[in-house]
């Protein structure tokens, strides 16, 4: 009688990236970026404040939505620059929370979307040293884990050329 094979635990999509885009603004080309690494056999998740599904997010990105932790605090404190100033470090005490969903072990990159980001990639990576802040997402991080990085976006038509 032949040996039957042993089921093996899927692996986890690698490289895992963290878009840290709490604020909406700017952010789209992140999601890009992740739908990239989606594309190439990764795994994403979107950590956002939006309250309720955030606009134009990438099939297959996951999504960590804190806006219950700002839904605590009077609009006008919320509107406030002081507000703006330790937003970025009240949204990692929120995340806190959800560190099961963000996989911080098997995280690889932090990509930064604005000011308020910094946080969150900050103490990310101080959990996990291996993990990588930035803007964009290294070739590296692809090969490394065997696999291909996404091509480059296609170029866009040179206005200046002349049609036929």
């Amino acid at each position: 009688m032949a040996e039957q094979p042993v089921p093996v635990a899927a692996a986890a999509a690698r490289p895992r990236v963290l878009v840290a885009g709490v604020v909406m603004r700017r952010r789209k080309p992140m999601l890009d970026k992740a739908a990239a690494v989606l594309a190439a056999g990764g795994s994403a998740v979107l950590v956002a404040a939006d309250g309720g599904p955030p606009a134009h997010v990438p099939d297959g990105v996951e999504v960590i939505d804190l806006s219950w932790f700002e839904a605590r605090v009077p609009g006008r404190l919320v509107a406030s620059r002081p507000w703006k100033a330790i937003r970025g470090w009240l949204m990692w005490q929120a995340l806190r929370r959800s560190l099961d969903a963000v996989r911080v072990d098997e995280l690889d990159m932090v990509l930064l979307v604005d000011i308020q980001s910094w946080p969150v990639a900050w103490q990310l990576n101080r959990r996990n040293p291996r993990v990588v802040i930035g803007w964009d997402v290294p070739d590296e991080l692809f090969t490394q884990h065997g696999r291909m990085p996404p091509p480059p976006p296609a170029s866009l038509p040179d206005p200046t050329a002349a049609t036929s």
